[in-house]
């Protein structure tokens, strides 16, 4: 409904929002070769008018959505992309998401190095900015390759940080409780 009625008042920027957040509906569905129709329908607006915040919003379902879609090459290279504009802008939270769809692909594939590299650098600017939400989901993450890699020595420093967030209650820690047993 917001990108049909900003269409119809011709407010262009608003649609275009709009439309990204359709996308990323779509992408969290797992709706991926609808997201990527909005992305690829809505990128070239963005990036002719300079809305780098957006066009890499836009990047990020992307990658999520080749991701999906099995297409690990064009994942890779969209995040990859996605990184080198978030590093110029000086982003720190889409550097840490675009490390982190790194991370996801290169375990996808097998390339636990790459993705414990891509993992460590997320978890650094997440730590550095205090994100409580994103922080949880960086060390378990980073657990599990270090234990896929033969390092639980490692990792159990980790699982420790993990079950302490979760003695104190907090969210992110607690939901992630179970992925701590199992690892």
């Amino acid at each position: 409904r917001a990108v049909q009625v900003s269409e119809q008042l011709g407010a262009r920027r608003t649609a275009a929002r709009a439309r990204l957040q359709l996308a990323s509906a779509y992408e969290s569905q797992g709706k991926a070769a609808e997201a990527l129709t909005i992305v690829q329908s809505v990128l070239p607006f963005l990036q002719a008018n300079s809305y780098r915040q957006w066009e890499v919003d836009a990047l990020q379902i992307a990658t999520r959505a080749h991701q999906m879609r099995g297409e690990i090459d064009r994942a890779r290279q969209t995040a990859t992309d996605v990184l080198k504009t978030a590093e110029r802008v000086k982003d720190e939270l889409n550097v840490a998401l675009a490390l982190t769809n790194l991370a996801s692909i290169d375990t996808t594939i097998g390339e636990y190095p790459a993705a414990l590299r891509s993992r460590v650098r997320a978890e650094a600017i997440h730590r550095r900015l205090g994100d409580e939400a994103s922080l949880p989901y960086d060390l378990v993450n980073r657990a599990d390759l270090l234990v896929r890699l033969g390092r639980t020595r490692e990792a159990e420093v980790l699982l420790s940080e993990l079950e302490a967030g979760a003695r104190r209650g907090l969210d992110g820690y607690v939901g992630r409780s179970a992925r701590v047993v199992y690892l």
